[in-house]
């Protein structure tokens, strides 16, 4: 196992008010409790959704017993073709965080709401401006590894309460964590009544995703072969510097194609 492959990061991507660094904090504490060095960092977002908060949690696939006192250095912030999971709470932020090279199709497990909250952009128009939701949907099956969609601003109104608690039910539920749901259920919080209603909405989150359980997540530890043509021509040593930019544009130049489409014309704003 590389270095790369002991790292687990995961890019959550929400709008205002919707809990995304409670999310955040939720994650961490409960991977602290399963006795994994993670850590977090945010990149706040600004006014009328020209950008959404984004969180990014990164986790060491080993535990702290087994490192005996070392102490790994983890990335402060996501990088293209390096992500994990994408946990998105709305459709169209997926597809920014896509758009942004942080979705990867052999790397990147999508987790996102499939209801739209639209944007400024969309509301300004004098018809029907909104995005197609059946477009972006498309462009995430293509792009990303594997992708689970939800409704989970439905899941959270049923449970009233927040979106947050939904994600981590919904993270939870897949089984990508080396934490058991009892320590995710033991961070959301206690008898009280706020807590019992984010209970209820981990509850929501983590009933659909395990129900639809998506096996061989996370695990990028195979190689893409560079082929012969090109890593013939340099030499032996250069080889795995080759081999790991190969894989980082390899897909590209298919992504590429799908966004310069003509139909993006009435795209994403």
């Amino acid at each position: 196992m590389n270095q790369d492959s002991r790292t687990f990061s995961i890019l959550i991507a929400a709008l205002g008010g919707e809990g995304g660094g409670v999310l955040a904090e939720w994650l961490v504490d409960a991977i602290t409790r399963a006795g994994f060095p993670v850590q977090a960092t945010s990149v706040p977002g600004v006014a009328q959704r020209t950008g959404a908060t984004s969180y990014y949690v990164e986790m060491y696939r080993v535990s702290r017993t087994e490192l005996q006192g070392f102490e790994p250095v983890l990335g402060l912030n996501p990088l293209p073709g390096r992500v994990d999971v994408v946990l998105a709470s709305e459709l169209l932020e997926a597809s920014r965080v896509m758009l942004n090279g942080f979705v990867s199709p052999d790397r990147t497990l999508v987790i996102t709401s499939s209801a739209r909250t639209l944007t400024t952009a969309e509301k300004m128009q004098m018809g029907d401006g909104r995005v197609d939701s059946a477009r972006l949907l498309h462009g995430l099956r293509q792009f990303s590894r594997q992708m689970v969609t939800l409704d989970m601003g439905l899941a959270a109104r049923e449970a009233q309460t927040v979106l947050s608690a939904v994600m981590l039910g919904a993270i939870a539920g897949l089984n990508i964590l080396p934490v058991e749901r009892r320590i995710f259920e033991g961070v959301v919080g206690g008898p009280d009544r706020v807590a019992s209603a984010s209970l209820r909405g981990f509850d929501r989150g983590y009933f659909y995703t395990s129900e639809n359980a998506i096996p061989d997540v996370g695990t990028h530890d195979r190689p893409v072969p560079v082929p012969i043509t090109i890593s013939g021509r340099f030499p032996l040593e250069t080889q795995s510097i080759i081999a790991a930019g190969f894989a980082r544009l390899s897909g590209w130049n298919a992504f590429f194609a799908w966004i310069q489409l003509p139909s993006r014309a009435n795209g994403m704003p």
